[in-house]
């Protein structure tokens, strides 16, 4: 969980981390000018890397400092193309995932990262995809049944049916979105209240 965390702090150590320049391939550049853009940037990472270690001192299962930490290990690069810290980054999101298995943004970077870094086969790979998919798409209904239930709230009937339609076209034998959608059509119809002069 992240209450305890100075919000600032995060703030902070996203703007180092959006900073990072991966040296794009535009204008063109050789593969060694890549990495040495990145080896350039090293100190950037590594100031990620101290600010959220000192802060995970105090809070050791936080997921959103080891998250920010596991991208700036990743993301080290040495100007001959080696991956120093790739191992630690690995490390770190495994931490994440063990005290918090549903967290999706975490899975999938931790996917990204060992299909480029590992010797993980592919097929693991395809397998873990598989289960963070399932998760997004179960996170995705939630948040989509939501928004039907609070349109039909908000006495917005029309509104909640759009909605129900435009998603059901996609993922038509969802029964959350149906359980949603049933649960609003029952509602009954709301007053217009008097407004004052």
């Amino acid at each position: 969980m992240t209450r305890h965390v100075d919000s600032q702090l995060l703030h902070r150590l996203d703007r180092l981390l959006d900073s990072f320049d991966p040296g794009s391939d535009d204008p063109p550049r050789t593969v060694g000018e890549i990495f040495r853009i990145r080896a350039r940037q090293r100190a950037r990472l590594e100031k990620v890397i101290r600010l959220a270690s000192e802060a995970l001192s105090r809070h050791p299962r936080n997921g959103a400092l080891l998250r920010r930490r596991a991208r700036a290990e990743a993301l080290i690069a040495t100007p001959d193309g080696k991956f120093p810290m790739a191992t630690a980054a690995d490390s770190d999101y495994e931490r994440v995932l063990a005290n918090d298995p549903e967290n999706v943004a975490a899975g999938l970077e931790w996917l990204e990262h060992r299909f480029q870094f590992s010797t993980m086969a592919d097929a693991a790979v395809a397998g873990c995809a598989a289960t963070f998919e399932e998760k997004a798409r179960n996170l995705l209904l939630s948040v989509v049944a939501l928004h039907i239930r609070a349109l039909g709230y908000a006495g917005q009937v029309a509104q909640a049916r759009n909605v129900f339609k435009e998603w059901s076209r996609r993922l038509p034998d969802s029964q959350r979105l149906k359980g949603a959608m049933t649960e609003v059509a029952d509602f009954p119809p709301r007053r217009r209240g008097r407004r004052g002069r």
